[in-house]
């Protein structure tokens, strides 16, 4: 509950359909570390409560998901309309973090 408005944090209700990029920025004892992945959000009924999507990506998601997992991620993401990938490997570039892709 937000301490002042008395209400949750996040609103019901599910994300527009279409090609989204989703990232994340991480952190390693080696230091910060860039993760980019495209997909497609789909336009089913809200999976969850609050705000949520269902997203196809556009790698095979039991091996992304098992990497992901063996690479230590944090679980939860961005998420941003279009495909922004190659911005956010320049980003990732020009700030000389690691960057892992699946597109």
């Amino acid at each position: 509950m937000h301490p002042n408005r008395k209400i949750g944090f996040a609103m019901d209700f599910g994300l527009k359909a279409g090609e989204v990029t989703i990232f994340r920025v991480s952190h390693t004892p080696d230091g910060y570390r860039l993760l980019v992945m495209k997909g497609n959000a789909l336009d089913v009924e809200q999976p969850f409560t609050g705000t949520s999507v269902e997203v196809e990506l556009a790698t095979n998601a039991r091996d992304t998901l098992y990497e992901l997992m063996h690479a230590g991620y944090e679980p939860h993401f961005a998420l941003v309309y279009g495909d922004v990938t190659e911005h956010l490997i320049e980003l990732g570039r020009m700030l000389n973090l690691e960057t892992k892709v699946y597109v």
